[in-house]
């Protein structure tokens, strides 16, 4: 029954599209357009801007989310996460190929895929509240966010149960909700603004207020149908709600047209160069933790992550706080273990502060990018090849043992 659901809506939708085209050629709109250019594509390049500011905002609070439900994503692998799967998004129903996230995080973040699940189920319920309260604001009718409060009272309550009675986790705290709530408020008026925008760039007599009521309607309805980005019963009823506040149709039709261009086409475009353009990465991200050589092959670039002058600024701040903490166990005849070294920019600075120190790392390549750099810094450090679950060394050999961003890499 569901797929012959969105089977109706999918031939509704592309029948929905060619009435459209049909009714642009057979009003002959080319010269129309021609003439409406100019301020179309302005309105086109407001509403591209806001598109890609509202995509930025939505991979923070989905970073937000993920880092408060206790996954420890570097944003770097974030930010990759969030944006391969933002094609897949636009062009499933009701957004859920945004749960391709959940496959890319491979071996490596297997016991957080069950947290993506939720974060999914979070904002978009979220999303759904504010655009219904937009809607029954401009409306002046309180059932689109009685509905919707409902579905997002009952996603949460789901939530809440399985994390506190199964997972035994916080997540989501209250603070945490607030936080996902107050910015789907945010990101839902974004694109409405845009709307606005458009429409005061072309020329269009509609208000901020309308522009809300059209974008709202017609995201709603296109949800309640499920189609893929819309296709073409979102855009349909964004022309009639354009119609029905007096915008003639030739302009509601390519209004639409170009609002649909800078935002739901933009951000497949930028999806689908993301995928291209960070394939490698990606596959690199996916396999991690599935193969024991993952830091082995990054070895030779990994001190290319971060610029010298950020990586120099978080050196002296992690050394004064370790050196800090140590305290008298950290100095002159002191010996101490850097627990998963890497290319041994911790070990090196804490042998110039006069300590006796010894890395291990499990990758050969980090180890001996590490021994490159400790041999560079004139520092005499001590450099082998280990796992942190079988040292090689006797008890209490050592004062003082520390990791830096090497925990979040040992399986549970």
């Amino acid at each position: 029954m569901l797929i012959a659901f969105a089977a109706a809506a999918v031939a509704f939708g592309l029948g929905a599209s060619v009435y459209w085209w049909k009714q642009l050629a057979d009003r002959h709109a080319i010269g129309h357009l021609a003439d409406n250019l100019p301020g179309l594509a302005l309105g086109f390049a407001a509403v591209a801007a806001l598109t890609l500011l509202n995509l930025a905002l939505r991979w923070a609070r989905w970073h937000y989310l993920v880092r408060r439900a206790g996954a420890r994503f570097a944003a770097k692998a974030s930010a990759l996460i969030y944006l391969s799967s933002a094609a897949p998004a636009a062009l499933t129903p009701f957004y859920a190929g945004e749960l391709l996230r959940v496959v890319l995080l491979g071996k490596r973040y297997a016991r957080h895929r069950f947290d993506i699940v939720a974060i999914w189920l979070l904002e978009r319920s979220s999303d759904l509240l504010a655009v219904c309260l937009f809607l029954s604001v401009v409306r002046a009718n309180a059932l689109y966010v009685t509905v919707a409060a409902a579905v997002w009272l009952g996603a949460y309550a789901v939530l809440r149960a399985i994390y506190r009675n199964v997972r035994r986790s916080p997540f989501p705290q209250p603070g945490t909700v607030v936080a996902a709530v107050l910015s789907s408020l945010v990101v839902s008026f974004l694109p409405a603004l845009g709307l606005f925008a458009l429409g005061l760039a072309a020329g269009f007599d509609l208000s901020l207020g309308a522009g809300v009521e059209v974008f709202s309607g017609s995201t709603v309805f296109g949800v309640l149908t499920g189609a893929p980005a819309g296709l073409g019963v979102g855009s349909s009823a964004m022309v009639v709600g354009l119609q029905e506040h007096g915008v003639p149709l030739l302009d509601a039709i390519a209004g639409t047209w170009f609002f649909r261009m800078g935002t739901i086409w933009l951000v497949l475009a930028v999806g689908v160069a993301g995928l291209i353009v960070f394939r490698r990465r990606l596959a690199d991200l996916y396999r991690a933790g599935r193969q024991r050589d993952h830091f082995e092959k990054l070895a030779e670039r990994y001190d290319e992550e971060l610029p010298d002058w950020v990586r120099d600024r978080l050196l002296g701040r992690k050394v004064g706080l370790l050196r800090e903490r140590l305290g008298e166990l950290c100095g002159p005849g002191r010996r101490g273990l850097d627990l998963g070294c890497g290319q041994g920019w911790h070990l090196a600075r804490m042998a110039e502060a006069g300590c006796t120190m010894v890395g291990i790392d499990r990758a050969a390549g980090q180890a001996s990018g590490a021994a490159q750099r400790a041999g560079a810094s004139g520092a005499a450090c001590g450099l082998a090849v280990a796992s942190a679950g079988q040292l090689p060394f006797a008890d209490a050999g050592f004062d003082f043992v520390y990791a830096v961003n090497s925990f979040h890499h040992i399986a549970d």
